[in-house]
């Protein structure tokens, strides 16, 4: 499907917010997910652990529309990977060049950290 991308705007709005209407997908179970997500995400930051999540805003509108935030200065990890030659070190490298002194696989330690931190969530147990 073709969605649709705009900006809103309003006195309640500190900053344009993005947002992207779609229409084909049934969005009530992501609606849900990041729902939970974010409420896991409270949860854990008031007990001192932060994920480095950024849960984005969901709103199914019926069962085959719906809209989606647009999360400023996102990609998705697919063109990442395509435009970094599947190597996900290369991309975090060439937006945040390591200092003169050698760092753990030549990236920044608090990048690293925040990147480990933010996947930390998505990942099942085998």
């Amino acid at each position: 499907m073709a969605p649709i991308k705009i900006n809103v705007t309003g006195e309640q709005l500190p900053t344009p917010m993005g947002v992207m209407v779609k229409m084909g997908d049934d969005l009530r179970q992501d609606q849900l997910i990041v729902q939970l997500i974010s409420l896991m995400d409270k949860l854990l930051k008031k007990e001192g652990l932060d994920l480095k999540l950024t849960p984005y805003k969901v709103l199914a509108t019926s069962k085959s529309e719906g809209l989606l935030e647009i999360v400023p200065n996102s990609k998705n990890i697919a063109d990442v990977l395509s435009n970094f030659g599947n190597d996900l070190k290369k991309f975090l490298r060439h937006h945040n060049p390591p200092p003169e002194s050698p760092q753990t696989y030549d990236i920044q330690p608090v990048v690293l950290d925040n990147f480990v931190r933010s996947c930390g969530m998505y990942f099942q147990p085998v």
